[in-house]
């Protein structure tokens, strides 16, 4: 990187070990209204990459995810199964999960129904339920500030969403009081990952207000069937896809099992281990050469970012 600086009245160009060898060292100016850098000084940032919360990028540092289904699809269940794993750091049906501290908030249960849930409790994972709690008032906002505040969460559950209001969820403005609060406080304050739990409509989409189907790196749904359940991976920002995931409910630890493991997580898996991607043809001649090229690429991009760079 060259960087030009007035020197004696001229300005010169400075390789960055000339500048080092000169004793100049390059700090990073204060930004443009709080966030804009120029280029040069936007690369230089040191920046510290945080954990990819749930792997194959479901879940990195400080993003997004919605996961909505229809009622009795036992979501809830899902969303405490999301906590224990992430406070755990253990694998969520096949998917890698980074260990941090959970903040998971309930909003519909009583506190027996949801503490007969809980069969194995988990250090690292707090919880609490309430039925007076509604992120578009300031009130709310401060309450859940504190506890954040005091907890000190990388991961935030939210369940479910329309309790979060205390207008319509049907009413765009109000929806986007909620979800701007998380952009600014939960997230940008924080440092927050946000995982809601929502309910589907009518025809099988995302309830209320189309503003909260824009607003997320990722979108699960939660689909019940009389055989079981499929958790479907519809939109992510963050990955080309993910398969969907077959799932059968096990009563005596009130959780979720995988039937199978996601092509793209195997293949992960193996890189991981320092499977060569090469070698990825010989293993999964099935699969398109398009598609393990991309799978590559992800995990590449993903180790990259975990490494700082």
């Amino acid at each position: 990187m060259i960087i030009w600086l007035n020197v004696d009245g001229e300005v010169q160009p400075f390789s960055e070990d000339e500048l080092a060898e000169m004793g100049v060292e390059l700090g990073t100016p204060a930004p443009i209204g709080g966030f804009v850098y120029s280029e040069v000084a936007f690369k230089r940032l040191p920046l510290d990459f945080g954990p990819m919360l749930i792997g194959c990028g479901v879940l990195p540092e400080q993003s997004k995810m919605v996961v909505y289904g229809s009622k009795k699809a036992r979501k809830s269940f899902l969303a405490l199964q999301i906590a224990h794993h992430v406070a755990l750091g253990k694998a969520l049906f096949a998917l890698p999960v980074s260990k941090v501290r959970v903040l998971y908030l309930q909003f519909e249960m009583s506190l027996a129904t949801l503490q007969d849930r809980i069969v194995e409790p988990v250090e690292g994972c707090y919880i609490g339920t309430t039925m007076k709690f509604k992120l578009d008032h300031v009130a709310g906002q401060m309450l859940l500030d504190e506890v954040l505040t005091q907890v000190r969460p990388k991961l935030l559950i939210l369940d479910p969403f329309y309790k979060l209001l205390g207008g319509d969820v049907n009413d765009a403005s109000q929806v986007q009081v909620v979800l701007d609060y998380i952009d600014e406080c939960v997230i940008g304050v924080h440092k927050c990952s946000v995982v809601i739990m929502h309910h589907e409509n009518k025809e099988g989409g995302l309830r209320g207000s189309g503003r909260l189907f824009e607003w997320p790196d990722t979108i699960a749904r939660l689909i019940k069937h009389t055989s079981g359940n499929t958790l479907k991976f519809e939109d992510m920002r963050n990955a080309e896809e993910v398969e969907d995931i077959r799932l059968s409910f096990d009563e005596g630890s009130k959780a979720f099992v995988s039937a199978e493991v996601p092509i793209s997580v195997q293949m992960t898996n193996l890189l991981d281990e320092g499977v060569a991607p090469e070698e990825l043809k010989e293993i999964f001649p099935e699969v398109k050469a398009s598609t393990r090229r991309s799978i590559v690429k992800r995990w590449r991009d993903q180790q990259q970012g975990c490494n700082g760079g």
